[in-house]
Protein backbone atom coordinates (compact mmCIF):
# COMPACT_ATOMS: atom_id res chain seq x y z
CA UNK A 1 0.00 0.00 0.00
CA UNK A 2 1.50 3.31 -1.08
CA UNK A 3 -1.48 5.67 -0.74
CA UNK A 4 0.33 8.19 1.46
CA UNK A 5 3.33 8.30 -0.89
CA UNK A 6 1.05 8.52 -3.92
CA UNK A 7 -0.65 11.62 -2.48
CA UNK A 8 2.71 13.26 -1.66
CA UNK A 9 4.09 12.54 -5.12
CA UNK A 10 0.99 13.66 -7.02
CA UNK A 11 0.52 16.92 -5.09
CA UNK A 12 4.23 17.75 -5.37
CA UNK A 13 4.27 17.21 -9.14
CA UNK A 14 0.99 19.10 -9.65
CA UNK A 15 2.27 22.12 -7.72
CA UNK A 16 5.66 22.15 -9.46
CA UNK A 17 3.91 22.10 -12.85
CA UNK A 18 2.42 25.50 -12.04
CA UNK A 19 4.60 28.40 -13.20
CA UNK A 20 3.90 30.28 -9.96
CA UNK A 21 5.44 27.61 -7.72
CA UNK A 22 9.21 27.13 -7.34
CA UNK A 23 9.40 25.12 -4.10
CA UNK A 24 7.13 22.43 -2.64
CA UNK A 25 7.39 21.07 0.89
CA UNK A 26 5.17 18.87 3.02
CA UNK A 27 4.78 17.95 6.65
CA UNK A 28 3.85 19.76 9.81
CA UNK A 29 3.40 23.51 9.75
CA UNK A 30 6.59 24.14 11.69
CA UNK A 31 8.52 22.24 8.99
CA UNK A 32 7.94 24.89 6.34
CA UNK A 33 11.36 25.94 5.08
CA UNK A 34 11.29 29.66 5.80
CA UNK A 35 14.67 31.20 5.20
CA UNK A 36 16.48 33.41 2.76
CA UNK A 37 17.31 30.36 0.63
CA UNK A 38 13.69 29.44 -0.05
CA UNK A 39 12.72 30.06 -3.64
CA UNK A 40 9.22 31.54 -3.65
CA UNK A 41 6.34 30.86 -4.67
CA UNK A 42 6.10 28.15 -2.12
CA UNK A 43 3.52 25.40 -1.84
CA UNK A 44 3.38 23.46 1.43
CA UNK A 45 0.83 20.77 2.17
CA UNK A 46 -0.08 18.72 5.21
CA UNK A 47 -2.08 15.54 5.42
CA UNK A 48 -4.36 16.28 8.39
CA UNK A 49 -6.23 12.99 8.71
CA UNK A 50 -7.37 9.79 7.04
CA UNK A 51 -10.88 8.41 7.62
CA UNK A 52 -11.31 4.82 6.53
CA UNK A 53 -14.53 3.49 5.05
CA UNK A 54 -14.84 1.68 1.73
CA UNK A 55 -12.40 4.35 0.56
CA UNK A 56 -9.99 6.67 2.36
CA UNK A 57 -11.29 10.15 3.00
CA UNK A 58 -8.27 12.42 3.42
CA UNK A 59 -8.24 15.92 4.89
CA UNK A 60 -5.48 18.15 3.45
CA UNK A 61 -4.30 21.69 4.13
CA UNK A 62 -2.33 23.45 1.41
CA UNK A 63 -0.46 26.73 1.92
CA UNK A 64 0.38 28.75 -1.16
CA UNK A 65 2.58 31.76 -0.49
CA UNK A 66 4.99 34.26 -1.91
CA UNK A 67 7.22 36.94 -0.47
CA UNK A 68 5.78 40.41 0.15
CA UNK A 69 8.11 43.23 -0.83
CA UNK A 70 7.81 46.70 0.65
CA UNK A 71 8.91 49.67 -1.45
CA UNK A 72 10.31 52.08 1.14
CA UNK A 73 10.32 55.01 -1.30
CA UNK A 74 6.63 54.81 -2.25
CA UNK A 75 5.43 53.13 0.98
CA UNK A 76 3.65 50.49 -1.12
CA UNK A 77 3.89 46.73 -1.20
CA UNK A 78 2.91 43.89 -3.51
CA UNK A 79 0.49 42.24 -1.07
CA UNK A 80 -2.49 42.43 -3.43
CA UNK A 81 -0.42 40.97 -6.27
CA UNK A 82 0.73 38.08 -4.05
CA UNK A 83 -2.82 37.32 -2.92
CA UNK A 84 -4.12 37.47 -6.49
CA UNK A 85 -1.35 35.25 -7.89
CA UNK A 86 -1.57 32.62 -5.16
CA UNK A 87 -5.37 32.55 -5.46
CA UNK A 88 -4.96 31.82 -9.19
CA UNK A 89 -2.57 28.96 -8.35
CA UNK A 90 -5.10 27.60 -5.84
CA UNK A 91 -7.88 27.80 -8.41
CA UNK A 92 -5.86 25.91 -11.04
CA UNK A 93 -4.85 23.24 -8.50
CA UNK A 94 -8.42 22.69 -7.26
CA UNK A 95 -9.84 22.71 -10.80
CA UNK A 96 -7.44 19.91 -11.73
CA UNK A 97 -8.53 17.99 -8.66
CA UNK A 98 -12.18 18.51 -9.49
CA UNK A 99 -12.26 17.71 -13.19
CA UNK A 100 -8.78 17.06 -14.55
CA UNK A 101 -6.59 14.03 -15.00
CA UNK A 102 -6.07 13.67 -11.24
CA UNK A 103 -9.75 12.93 -10.63
CA UNK A 104 -9.74 10.26 -13.31
CA UNK A 105 -6.49 8.70 -12.11
CA UNK A 106 -6.86 8.35 -8.38
CA UNK A 107 -8.22 11.22 -6.30
CA UNK A 108 -11.64 12.82 -6.12
CA UNK A 109 -12.11 16.22 -4.52
CA UNK A 110 -15.12 16.08 -2.21
CA UNK A 111 -17.07 18.89 -0.62
CA UNK A 112 -16.21 22.56 -0.93
CA UNK A 113 -12.63 23.68 -0.26
CA UNK A 114 -12.12 26.49 2.24
CA UNK A 115 -9.70 29.28 1.26
CA UNK A 116 -8.47 31.77 3.88
CA UNK A 117 -5.95 34.53 3.11
CA UNK A 118 -3.02 35.10 5.46
CA UNK A 119 -0.14 37.53 5.96
CA UNK A 120 2.71 37.56 8.46
CA UNK A 121 1.97 34.11 9.85
CA UNK A 122 5.52 32.94 9.27
CA UNK A 123 9.09 34.11 9.88
CA UNK A 124 9.52 35.54 6.37
CA UNK A 125 7.29 38.38 5.20
CA UNK A 126 4.97 36.22 3.14
CA UNK A 127 1.30 36.18 2.25
CA UNK A 128 -0.99 33.80 0.47
CA UNK A 129 -3.82 31.35 1.02
CA UNK A 130 -4.49 28.47 3.38
CA UNK A 131 -6.66 25.96 1.52
CA UNK A 132 -8.35 23.10 3.38
CA UNK A 133 -10.02 20.38 1.34
CA UNK A 134 -10.95 16.72 1.38
CA UNK A 135 -10.21 14.02 -1.17
CA UNK A 136 -11.47 10.50 -1.59
CA UNK A 137 -8.91 7.85 -2.47
CA UNK A 138 -9.59 4.18 -3.33
CA UNK A 139 -8.04 1.74 -0.84
CA UNK A 140 -6.65 -0.62 -3.49
CA UNK A 141 -5.95 -3.30 -0.93
CA UNK A 142 -6.92 -6.92 -1.00
CA UNK A 143 -8.04 -8.98 1.98
CA UNK A 144 -5.69 -11.89 2.54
Amino acid sequence: MTIYYDILDKFTSMLLEDEGINTVTNGLLDEIAMNKHTSYGLGHFMINSFTMNKTFNVSVTLYLMDIVYDNKETDEDNLDDVLNTTLAIATRFLDRMRRGDVRLEQFALTGSPSLVPFKERFEDDVAGWEITFDIEVPKNMTIC
